[in-house]
């Protein structure tokens, strides 16, 4: 176990996974073809399709997920004859990879099995289908499918209508993007939906206001409108964005939301106006932005109306340059681009100073007062510079980018965190084939930072088709002892204590699922890392999130770990936040609700067990009190691990 976990971590494949793969065992061999999933290697496909046909169910549900993983299309043969599976938990997680695998091509197995007789199966079918081509030829099912005797079956099916039924009108969401309804389709999902606005269960009903986005029919419109009152504040959350497109009207149920007790309904509400776009919604943005609420809601005002009309957001942000609360001047210097004062880029507060650094960057990336953030000590603030870099490689601002790169990069060279230094090869990519550019992506092969390799030799595969993934080598380098002291830590059950400012909630770590993702949680809770922060991200209805140091959404613990994904994020799971494949390091989020889109994209580790009403209920700004995990972790080595190179 100890040998995969350290095969996983490094991200190769050794002999000792190679052994695994063959073990008589067959937990074992389930756990190494998780870890080769996870590595993500196309050139693995084979023998993860191979492993589809093991002996053991484990082993080939296993498979299923690395596959998905993968998501190469090459596999779909594979994974529909596997759609047949005795084993009904096979069956389902090999549906839930031509949800993926299939996003192209549609799978007629996937349709079939929402009338499986085992309701884990139609659960997953349900939510692939949504994913397809051919998943709105599935409305007569996922309507039955809304009657099941199981509330995980039932609530799959209204997901999976909602989504289908919203495509093309409601705001966009992260993820796959499901296929886009005639008038005549989209009316046949609604009509599934609209008797689920009646059930007592909220889950359902949010799909119901998810899925009414745009109502076109009068039923439609009674039925959101009654919604946009419901009890629960999260189905009044997803009303909001249904009542909201471009020049569509500020109705009275719109105008209610704006006004909810509920501040996270408000929040979604004003959002909803930038969909909107509208004179109306311009007026009713700049009353928020004037108004008497919170600093923070303010914020979400003026970045709502700098989304669509930038010269309105400008004006108004002039009068909150010196206002007393941070986000308001962040959200001022988003608003001014070009414009920036100098009284932000030098203000006291990092989470101001950071957004004026990131969008004076994105407005003119050679401004001159950059030049002290290129050379200071924040290591993030260049990366942010390096970022806009890559969007000033067209015409005669091309040279003048690379050669400002070529700063950065031996700027950032001595840099504790490798976020400068991927973010200039990213940018150096996006010049296409250039010897500058070129001689920047080979002189990343060479970095002491796996992810800073990886990434150099990701540009250099999909700019020059050159093959340099042998380059990479190691992510991590730690000893044989340390893996097996986190299986030991993690063999026994954890629970994590969050203290919030204005109360708490329990959590029970899924130490098998992801125990060195535990692990470095763990060891960061205990060690205080996270008490006196500050929830800086709310999304309503969404998730909570925070463990940034920084403030802004762009610090962590000075290192990455490598995401374990394989959980599902239903309502109350903890997650890893990251910027991108094994890039995450402290930084957690809590959803709201269910949000099956996260599945296999991110970390899942834990599940609220105890306070979970608390959650929707966090507002941005709020203080972390504390957050303990019983046991400690000290029978594993904490923090990062040695260089690999």
């Amino acid at each position: 176990m100890a040998a995969i976990l350290r095969a996983e971590d490094r991200r190769l494949v050794d002999d000792a996974l190679r052994e695994a793969l063959r073990h008589q065992d067959p937990e074992l061999r389930a756990r190494a073809v998780r870890a080769l999933g996870r590595m993500r290697l196309p050139a693995e496909r084979p023998q993860l399709e191979s492993a589809l046909s093991d002996s053991d169910a484990r082993v080939r549900a296993a498979a299923a997920d690395a596959l998905a993983l993968l998501a190469d299309p090459a596999s779909l043969g594979a994974l529909q004859e596997a759609a047949h599976d005795r084993v009904a938990v096979v069956r389902a997680h090999v549906l839930e990879a031509l949800g993926r695998v299939a996003a192209q091509t549609g799978s007629a197995p996937v349709r079939e099995a929402l009338r499986d007789p085992e309701p884990a199966v139609v659960r997953a079918a349900a939510m692939a289908v949504w994913r397809l081509p051919d998943g709105i030829e599935s409305v007569d099912a996922l309507a039955a499918a809304t009657e099941a005797s199981s509330p995980d079956v039932r609530r799959a099916a209204a997901y999976a209508l909602g989504r289908l039924a919203a495509s093309g009108l409601g705001p966009v969401v992260s993820g796959s993007t499901p296929p886009v309804p005639t008038d005549g389709q989209r009316a046949a999902l609604r009509d599934a939906l609209l008797p689920l606005a009646e059930v007592q269960d909220a889950e359902l009903r949010m799909q119901v206001a998810r899925g009414l986005a745009h109502p076109a029919r009068p039923s439609e419109q009674q039925a959101l409108q009654k919604l946009a009152a419901d009890r629960d504040a999260r189905v009044r959350v997803h009303a909001a964005r249904s009542l909201s497109w471009e020049g569509g009207p500020v109705g009275p149920a719109l105008d209610r939301l704006l006004q909810d007790d509920d501040l996270l309904v408000q929040q979604a509400a004003l959002e909803a106006l930038g969909r909107i776009k509208s004179a109306e919604a311009k007026e009713r943005l700049g009353g928020a932005v004037a108004g008497h609420g919170p600093g923070w809601l303010a914020a979400v005002a003026l970045d709502t109306l700098a989304g669509f009309d930038a010269p309105a957001a400008a004006e108004a942000a002039g009068g909150w340059v010196q206002a007393p609360e941070p986000r308001l001047r962040a959200a001022a210097a988003r608003a001014l681009g070009a414009r920036m004062p100098d009284a932000l880029l030098e203000d006291r507060d990092l989470t101001v100073r950071s957004a004026a650094v990131d969008t004076l960057a994105t407005a003119d990336p050679f401004d001159p007062r950059l030049t002290g953030f290129v050379q200071g000590r924040d290591e993030i603030l260049r990366s942010s510079i390096a970022a806009a870099l890559g969007g000033k490689m067209e015409g005669q601002d091309r040279s003048r980018a690379l050669a400002a790169l070529e700063h950065l990069w031996h700027r950032s060279a001595s840099d504790s965190v490798p976020d400068a230094r991927d973010a200039v090869l990213d940018a150096a990519g996006k010049a296409g084939k250039d010897t500058a550019a070129h001689a920047l992506l080979e002189a990343g092969l060479a970095d002491r930072d796996w992810l800073v390799r990886r990434r150099a030799a990701e540009v250099l595969k999909r700019v020059y088709e050159e093959d340099h993934e042998g380059a990479t080598g190691a992510a991590a380098e730690r000893p044989p002892e340390h893996y097996d002291a986190v299986l030991r830590w993690a063999a026994v059950s954890h629970r994590a204590k969050f203290e919030l400012e204005h109360g708490s909630f329990s959590i029970l770590l899924t130490c098998d699922e992801a125990p060195l993702t535990c692990v470095n949680f763990a060891c960061l809770a205990n060690a205080k890392f996270y008490d006196g922060h500050r929830v800086h991200r709310v999304v309503p209805n969404f998730v909570i999130q925070d463990g940034d140091p920084r403030g802004d959404g762009n610090g962590g613990p000075g290192y990455a770990i490598r995401d374990e994904v394989g959980m599902p994020f239903r309502a109350g799971v903890l997650g890893m936040a990251s910027a991108g494949y094994d890039t995450p390091g402290s930084q957690w989020f809590v959803t709201s609700s269910a949000q099956p889109h996260l599945d296999q994209r991110y970390t899942a580790f834990g599940m609220v067990t105890d306070g979970f009403a608390l959650v929707p209920r966090v507002l941005v700004g709020e203080r972390v009190r504390s957050i303990r995990v019983d046991g400690g972790a000290t029978g594993a080595p904490c923090g990062p691990g040695p260089r690999s190179r």
